[in-house]
């Protein structure tokens, strides 16, 4: 096997690597499933799809196993005639007839599920056309884009957009408070005071909204984040998945943020 592999862990690219010295660095643990690997050094997707670096010695009867399956699938949302043979369904997703968010289902599987998250599928996914990079914004961008989408429910944000507008949401309410001791305009007793309650509302729907895309990043619907009526454990498993890594590929709700093509941005 000629290939070459790039491994990427926050943020920093290592690589190329033949596949028999990325396979020691497995062995070793150097390289683990929780990093993103990539062919060409661009399109990167989660480790855990290349089957042939993890899961060698149980290859060959894994292939045949896919072979026998027979698959129903989507293309452009609408369900095919079927069932086909593993082989051909691969053949349609390399020549992009099946894209990354269309379904896919075989006779083990219990319900359907997108491309891009069935890992003997997902890699054969062809890497978007274009030129494509990371999406670059300072900490205040990131901040404006989450008030910039003040109302928008639909898509997908990206970690640093999240947690930038909670940061300097925090930053706005600590400054709300102090105006409200310097111009004496909190109630004491209660602790509520004017300028902290209109940041408050102002605050609440892009809040919700933005907490919302951050969920779908994560492929989980954004009404999840009512969890955090649930007492303890309702917060803290929210905290987690807002915390966790999004889709490095497309997903049911929208393209990637980290990343934008030559016509801009798609954070």
């Amino acid at each position: 096997m000629t290939e070459s592999y790039y491994v990427r862990n926050q943020g920093r690219t290592l690589g190329p690597y033949g596949f028999e010295e990325l396979r020691q660095r497995i062995q070793r643990g150097q390289v683990g499933r929780s990093h993103e690997i990539s062919r060409d050094g661009e399109s990167w997707q989660p480790a855990v799809i290349f089957g042939e670096l993890f899961d060698q010695e149980n290859r060959s009867d894994r292939l045949t196993g896919m072979n026998a399956l027979q698959w129903h699938y989507t293309a452009k949302g609408i369900e095919q005639p079927g069932p086909i043979d593993h082989q051909s369904l691969v053949n349609l997703i390399v020549a992009g007839q099946v894209g990354a968010i269309d379904q896919v289902r075989n006779d083990p599987m219990a319900e359907w599920a997108v491309v891009c998250h069935v890992p003997e599928l997902a890699g054969h996914i062809p890497p978007p056309t274009g030129a494509v990079s990371p999406v670059r914004r300072s900490p205040v961008e990131w901040w404006l884009q989450g008030w910039r989408n003040f109302a928008n429910f639909e898509g997908r944000a990206c970690r640093r957009e999240f947690w930038y507008f909670v940061l300097f949401n925090g930053i706005v309410g600590c400054v709300a408070a102090l105006l409200d001791l310097g111009f004496r305009t909190i109630d004491f007793d209660s602790g509520v005071g004017l300028f902290q309650t209109i940041n408050a509302a102002a605050a609440l729907v892009p809040s919700s909204a933005v907490t919302a895309r951050r969920l779908h990043d994560t492929n989980r619907s954004g009404w999840f984040q009512l969890l955090v009526f649930v007492p303890l454990v309702g917060g803290i498993v929210l905290l987690i998945w807002l915390a966790a890594a999004g889709d490095a590929h497309d997903n049911g709700y929208g393209p990637d943020p980290k990343r934008q093509g030559v016509g801009g941005p798609q954070a």
